[in-house]
C-alpha cells in the first residue's frame, strides 16, 4: 500500500542529455514504513532513491508496485524498480576525503581504517566514478586560485584505490590536518560533475582541523546550489560530541554523519555508508499527460416551437403480450368500471403512441356507436420455448381482450368472433428476440370501415428545429482512453440522456431529443454536456460543462404578438407496413387518397414524405428498406397528378431518428411506416 510521504526531488538524472528539473515538479511516494525517501536523481524516466528505515538503514526488497512518482500535474506509472546492486544502468559518483595525519598512526587506527574500506570496496562498480582525496603536507593542488595540502586519485579499480590508501597511511602520513582543504577539493570536483547527475560526498576524520587555511564558511558557501548532492561523515574525534559543522553539514545536504569512538567502530560504519549506497533503487517509470480535451455541441441553439398539429394516425391493431403471459399488461390504459369509460373520446387523445396505448378503449367506443360492427381476434404465440405450440395461451390471449370490451364496454360477446393459433399469419421474424416478442399478440380484425379507421386528433406539441444534439469531442491522452461517460443535462442539472463505452470516445456523440420530451427540454434555457474519460492508467478526466447547447422556445402566443401565421402540421401516417414490406396495403390507400385531396386544397403547402424502419435487420438494409417505403406513396400521389408539385420531397432515412422506442414490440410495429406531413402557415 503506498503511503503518501512525498519528497520534492532536486535534479535530473546525468545519464540523459534533457534540462535539468526543478525539486517541486516531482513527487516520489514510499512503502508505508518509510521514514526518509531520498531522490538522488532522476530523468524523464528513470530515478534514483533511498529508501530508509527509523535507524536510518535501507529498506530492501521493495518492488515496483511500493513506489509511485507524480511530476507536476502528471502522474507517472512506475515500470520497474531494480536495486542498484544488480544494475548497471546508474554510475554513481562518489567523492572520499580521508584524514591520513599522523594521529590515526598513534591511536592505531590506520589498520581498522584500511580494512573498513574493504567494506566500500565492495560497493564499487565497473561504471562508478570514484575520487580519493587525502592531506599532503607538500603537494598541493590548485583549486579556485588557492593552493590546498591535498592529493587526490580517480578510479574505480578497487585495487589501485587500496593501494593509494595503504600509501597514504604508511609513507604519506601528515603532521598536520586540513580536512576543510580536502573538502573543498572534493566540493570542486562535484561541483565539475554534470549539474543532472548524482553526488556523494564522505568525510573521515580523527581530529580537529586547526591547520587548514580555508575555514568552514568557505566550505559551506562552495557547496551552495550543488543539485544532487548527498553529503556524509564520520566523526572519529576522541571526544564524545559530534562535530558541529560536520553535523550541520551532512544534514542540511541530505546525509547523516556517524560518530565512532573506537577503531572497532570503523568497519560497521563503513558497512552503514556502503549500504546506503549500494540499497539503492533505480526507478524506471513513464510520466503521461493526464486526459484533457474539450468537446462543441451542434446545433449552438436548438428552436422548440408549439406548432398545432392535425394528426391522422392508423390504429395498430395488435395487443402485445409477456412471454407465457394471458393477462393484458399495465402499459395499456384501461377503465375499471363501465362508469368510468363513459366520459372517453379519441379526439382528446394525443399522438399515435397515446392512441395505440388507449386501442382497447378506441375499440370498445367504435364498437358501442357502431351496433352492427364486428371483430375478430385472433390469439398468437412466439411457438418458442413455453409458448410454443401451446394454443391455450393463445386462446386465452384472446379471451383477455373480449372479456375487457364486454366488461367494460358492454360489447356482446356474440359480435366477437375467438380463433387461435401459433404464429401469426405474417409473422415477424423468430430470429431475433425483438422479432419473437412481436408473436406474441391478440391481432383485431373487422370488417366495419370505422372500427380500425385512422385516429385524427388535433392538438399542439413541441417541434424542434433539429432532433438531434451531436457532441464532438476533441480528447488527448497519452495512455489512450479505457472508457468513456457523457450525460447532456438540463439547466438545472438534471440528466436528460447518456451515452457511455469502451476505448477511444469516436468523432461524434448524437443525442436524440425525441425520447426525452420535446416539452420537457423546452423548459430548459441551455442544455448541457459533461464528459469524462478514464485512461488506460486509470486517470480520469471530467468537464461538467464541455459543451453548451442554448433552448429556444417559442410559444404559439408569442407567434401571434409578433403577427405571424400559426404553423399547422398535418401528419398522416401509414403505419403497418408488414415486416419487411413495402407494398401499400387497401387501408392505406384511402389515407393517401386523403392526402392528396389535402394537397389539392392547400397549393402552397409543404410536403414531406419520410420512410422510417423498425430497428431490426443491418443499418444499409434498413435505410433501402424505408426509401422503398417512401417511394412507394410517393409515386401513388404522383399518379394522381401531382407532377407539377415542387414543394414535394420523399426520402428515407431507416433506423435512424426512431419516432417511437424500438425497445418495445409496439414501438417497433409504429416504426414501420411513412409519415406525410403537410406543413403550412394559417393567417391569424
Amino acid at each position: 500500500m503506498i503511503r503518501k510521504s512525498q519528497i520534492f526531488m532536486i535534479i535530473l538524472l546525468g545519464v540523459c542529455s534533457i534540462a535539468a528539473m526543478s525539486v517541486q515538479d516531482i513527487q516520489v511516494f514510499g512503502p508505508n514504513n518509510t521514514v526518509k525517501l531520498l531522490v538522488h536523481s532522476s530523468d524523464n524516466n528513470r530515478a534514483l532513491v533511498s529508501v530508509l528505515d527509523a535507524d536510518n538503514n535501507p529498506v530492501q526488497g521493495l518492488q515496483k508496485d511500493d513506489f509511485s512518482i507524480i511530476r507536476g500535474s502528471k502522474t507517472g506509472k512506475v515500470l520497474s524498480a531494480t536495486p542498484l546492486s544488480t544494475t548497471e544502468e546508474v554510475p554513481l559518483n562518489i567523492v572520499l576525503v580521508v584524514d591520513n595525519s599522523t594521529s590515526m598512526k598513534t591511536r592505531n587506527a590506520v589498520q581498522p581504517l584500511l580494512s573498513a574500506l574493504e567494506e566500500f570496496y565492495k560497493t564499487i562498480r565497473p561504471v562508478d566514478n570514484v575520487h580519493a582525496i587525502v592531506f599532503d603536507d607538500k603537494q598541493q593542488i590548485i583549486t579556485g586560485g588557492f593552493a590546498y595540502n591535498a592529493r587526490k586519485l580517480q578510479s574505480n579499480n578497487t585495487n589501485e584505490l587500496r593501494s593509494f590508501f595503504i600509501e597514504s597511511f604508511t609513507q604519506g602520513l601528515t603532521k598536520k590536518t586540513y580536512l576543510y582543504e580536502g573538502m573543498i577539493v572534493g566540493l570542486d570536483i562535484i561541483r565539475s560533475m554534470p549539474e543532472e547527475s548524482n553526488k556523494f560526498l564522505l568525510v573521515f576524520t580523527d581530529g580537529e582541523d586547526i591547520n587548514s587555511r580555508a575555514r568552514t564558511d568557505k566550505v559551506a558557501s562552495m557547496a551552495e546550489g550543488i543539485s544532487n548532492f548527498s553529503a556524509y561523515a564520520l566523526d572519529f574525534k576522541e571526544d564524545t560530541s559530534l562535530d558541529f559543522f560536520l553535523r550541520k553539514f551532512s544534514e542540511s545536504h541530505s546525509g547523516r554523519i556517524w560518530k565512532a569512538e573506537s577503531s572497532s567502530e570503523l568497519t560497521p560504519i563503513f558497512q552503514s555508508f556502503s549500504n546506503s549506497l549500494r540499497h539503492q533503487y533505480v526507478l524506471t517509470y513513464r510520466v503521461m499527460n493526464p486526459p484533457t480535451g474539450m468537446a462543441a455541441l451542434e446545433p449552438a441553439t436548438v428552436v422548440i416551437e408549439e406548432v398545432t398539429t392535425i394528426d391522422s394516425s392508423p390504429l395498430l391493431n395488435y395487443v402485445f403480450f409477456e412471454n407465457g403471459q394471458s393477462s393484458i399488461s399495465d402499459d395499456y390504459i384501461r377503465f375499471s368500471s363501465t362508469d368510468s369509460a363513459y366520459y372517453f373520446s379519441e379526439l382528446e387523445l394525443g399522438g399515435p403512441m397515446d392512441k395505440y396505448r388507449n386501442i382497447l378503449n378506441i375499440i370498445g367506443k367504435r364498437l358501442k356507436d357502431n351496433r352492427d360492427a364486428q371483430i375478430s381476434l385472433v390469439g398468437c404465440n412466439a411457438n418458442r420455448g413455453i409458448e410454443s405450440n401451446n394454443i391455450t395461451l393463445s386462446q386465452n390471449r384472446a379471451e383477455s381482450v373480449q372479456t375487457y370490451l364486454k366488461d367494460i364496454w358492454g360489447i356482446d360477446p356474440a359480435r366477437i368472433d375467438i380463433s387461435s393459433r401459433n404464429l401469426p399469419s405474417v409473422p415477424s421474424t423468430s430470429n431475433a428476440p425483438s422479432g419473437i416478442a412481436e408473436n406474441r399478440r391478440v391481432e383485431i380484425h373487422s370488417d366495419h370501415a370505422s372500427i380500425l379507421d385512422i385516429v385524427q386528433t388535433t392538438y399542439v406539441q413541441q417541434m424542434a428545429d433539429a432532433s438531434t444534439l451531436k457532441l464532438t469531442p476533441q480528447i488527448q491522452s497519452d495512455a489512450g482512453i479505457a472508457s468513456w461517460k457523457v450525460d447532456l443535462k438540463g439547466s438545472d442539472d438534471t440528466i436528460i440522456d447518456s451515452a457511455s463505452g469502451k476505448g477511444d470516445i469516436g468523432s461524434a456523440v448524437t443525442f436524440n431529443l425525441i425520447p426525452a420530451g420535446l416539452s420537457r427540454i423546452a423548459a430548459f434555457k441551455t442544455l448541457t454536456a459533461s464528459v469524462e474519460v478514464t485512461d488506460n492508467e486509470g486517470i480520469a478526466f471530467r468537464d461538467e460543462n464541455a459543451a453548451i447547447t442554448n433552448v429556444k422556445f417559442i410559444r404559439k402566443e408569442a407567434q401571434t404578438a409578433q403577427r405571424r401565421g400559426q404553423r399547422i402540421l398535418e401528419q398522416y401516417a401509414l403505419i403497418l407496413f408488414e415486416y419487411d414490406k413495402a407494398n401499400i396495403r387497401a387501408h392505406n390507400k384511402t389515407v393517401i387518397n386523403r392526402i392528396i385531396a389535402r394537397m389539392k386544397e392547400l397549393p402552397n403547402a409543404s410536403v414531406r414524405i419520410v420512410g422510417h424502419t423498425d430497428s431490426i435487420g443491418t443499418d444499409n438494409y434498413n435505410m433501402r428498406l424505408s426509401k422503398r417505403r417512401a417511394k412507394a406513396v410517393y409515386d401513388q400521389i404522383m399518379a394522381a397528378g401531382m407532377q407539377t408539385r415542387t414543394n414535394l420531397s420523399h426520402t428515407g432515412v431507416g433506423l435512424n431518428h426512431p419516432l417511437y422506442d424500438n425497445a418495445e414490440p409496439e414501438g417497433r410495429a409504429l416504426n414501420r411506416t411513412v409519415i406525410v406531413t403537410l406543413e403550412y402557415d394559417e393567417k391569424s
